[in-house]
């Protein structure tokens, strides 16, 4: 004798598609351990300049300060009038379908007619951990003919971090992070 069988037998809540916008969203390191709220950069400029570099353990309260010192700049002579700060991260999230980066330039005051700006176009991409989030900070350098002139002790530049988790119902933002540098 066969037996009626429920409709709900088999359904599980843990499969059941999302039901609103992404959950949990936060930027790290990596998709799981490491650090939460936090990213790490690099400059990818080819000088071996490391100054401005900064990794995932520093972050507090989704804030970071960094403090480079200007005679390093000094890695740049003869090979490249710009740096460019490349940043890496991972959108942890729950229920999102797509993501979006965003790298915008808070504030600077730079010596030396040292311009930073962002750069590049946006990451849509969950994990940024290897390639980057798509934009970048560069500084162009000042002077003219002879030398490059380098940001001064006392300059300082802001950044923020910022990420997105879409899905049909909606968008989440992550806690933005804010990194500054105040140059040494």
């Amino acid at each position: 004798m066969a037996y009626p069988v429920p409709m709900w037998a088999g359904v599980s809540k843990e499969s059941a598609a999302p039901s609103g916008p992404p959950t949990g969203v936060s930027i790290a390191t990596t998709s799981s351990g490491n650090y939460d709220d936090a990213a790490q950069g690099t400059d990818t400029s080819g000088c071996s300049f490391n100054a401005m570099d900064f990794g995932g353990a520093g972050w507090v309260a989704n804030a970071q300060t960094i403090f480079p010192n200007v005679t390093e700049f000094s890695n740049f002579d003869g090979c490249s009038a710009q740096s460019a700060l490349t940043i890496y991260a991972y959108i942890r999230e729950s229920g999102a379908t797509s993501y979006q980066w965003d790298l915008t330039l808070v504030s600077q005051s730079l010596s030396n007619g040292c311009i930073a700006q962002v750069v590049g176009t946006a990451s849509t991409s969950q994990d940024a951990t290897s390639t980057g989030i798509g934009e970048y900070c560069r500084i162009n350098f000042g002077g003219g003919r002879g030398s490059q002139l380098y940001p001064l002790l006392g300059d300082s530049l802001v950044l923020d971090i910022e990420a997105d988790a879409i899905n049909g119902f909606g968008t989440t933002s992550a806690t933005k992070l804010q990194l500054t540098y105040d140059f040494q």
